[in-house]
């Protein structure tokens, strides 16, 4: 498989998520993810989820995320999101706003490109930008990428019953990447940084 380079673009569009993030972005919001509405079998982080074959852009998120909460329905249901970063990304920024004002709260982890027009159009509409200090380490089969994605990251978060006329930033600190060490074999060895 490709690693990222310090390009713009990846051969590879389904990147995991690394799971400290995941963990942040719930303690946020202040509940579990009901839906993840980009994923694949291996990767998922919800037991209801859509793959690329599902085509999720035509999808109905609310209703699929309802089926997880029938025992919580007085709570918005909250949708992870991390789409692929290839030309259709916009979509999938209007997308996650037009579920938000649907009835549920979307996280959506996307590249910090400030110079797009969907940025312009839809990532003023979110109530929270979490800005993540330091560039990402992907995963690939459960394995940090061996560099950092060549791009900032931000989670947007979109809320139903939360408009604001800005949205309200804040800063998530990325751990300390893992370090490899090798042994006298030649073997690598992980190391979580300190």
């Amino acid at each position: 498989m490709a690693d990222l380079k310090a390009t713009q673009m990846s051969v590879k569009h389904d990147w995991e998520t690394p799971r400290w993030l995941l963990m942040e972005v719930q303690r946020w919001i202040g509940g579990s993810f009901d839906l993840d509405a980009a994923s694949s079998a291996d990767n998922a982080v919800t037991k209801v989820f859509f793959t690329k074959d599902d085509d999720a852009l035509s999808k109905d998120w609310v209703s699929e995320a309802l089926k997880v909460r029938r025992e919580q329905i007085y709570k918005d249901p909250i949708i992870w999101c991390n789409p692929p970063y290839g030309r259709q990304i916009g979509e999938w920024v209007k997308k996650a706003y037009e579920v938000s004002r649907a009835g549920a709260t979307v996280a959506l982890l996307i590249p910090a490109r400030t110079d797009t027009r969907y940025w312009h159009d839809y990532a003023f509409k979110a109530s929270e930008w979490l800005l993540i200090k330091g560039r990402l380490h992907f995963k690939n089969h459960g394995e940090p990428s061996i560099s950092g994605a060549p791009f900032p990251s931000v989670v947007l978060i979109f809320r139903h019953r939360s408009m604001h006329e800005m949205p309200k930033v804040y800063t998530l600190k990325r751990p300390p990447p893992e370090k490899k060490e090798k042994t006298n074999d030649g073997h690598a060895v992980r190391h979580k940084g300190a």
